[in-house]
């Protein structure tokens, strides 16, 4: 394997959002691609690179429109089976998320790259993510669960029953038995 395509790879992919990671780790796409190479007895070196070429579109290393060539010339298919694949593959692919999918941000113009990227074009104000004529950049919120205090815990556990609530109650009522 290429040692460069593989750290632009990790580059492109240490750089996507939330949802360009949830699509390259998606495991359904997984399965799809799976019963793709299966359904046409792929080798398992033609599986591997159908694998990269449609990674290579998610993280934006590929332009999406010559998934059909790339998928005749790199993986031996006919043009019948590659359309018949891209159109299976148009579900995962249409989760994209450039105006411009397949399209590095780096290879572009900065007035194309600002469409796709605000922040990576000189000149934008840092307050506000704003460039004249452009809208703002949209904010990705941190969707990680931050841990709770055992206070928290306890106050959300409050009234309820818990399986501790329940190992007090029947101490209790061994105890009361005791005491009659």
């Amino acid at each position: 394997m290429d040692n460069e395509l593989e750290k632009k790879r990790m580059e492109m992919y240490r750089r996507s959002g939330d949802v360009v990671r949830a699509l390259y780790g998606d495991p359904d796409l997984g399965k799809t691609l799976s019963s793709i190479a299966k359904r046409n007895s792929l080798p398992k070196e033609k599986k591997s690179i159908l694998i990269d070429i449609v990674g290579d579109i998610i993280l934006g290393l590929k332009p999406r429109n010559i998934l059909e060539q790339n998928l005749v010339s790199a993986v031996s298919l006919t043009p019948e089976t590659a359309r018949l694949i891209v159109t299976e593959l148009k579900p995962f692919l249409d989760k994209i998320p450039n105006e411009n999918p397949g399209i590095p941000a780096a290879n572009l113009e900065s007035k194309e790259r600002l469409l796709l990227r605000p922040d990576t074009v000189a000149g934008a104000n840092a307050n506000s993510g704003v460039v004249a004529g452009n809208t703002p950049p949209v904010e990705q919120k941190d969707t990680a669960a931050k841990p709770l205090t055992r206070d928290e815990l306890m106050s959300a556990l409050a009234g309820k029953r818990t399986m501790a609530s329940d190992i007090e109650a029947v101490r209790r009522a061994r105890e009361a038995a005791k005491n009659e």
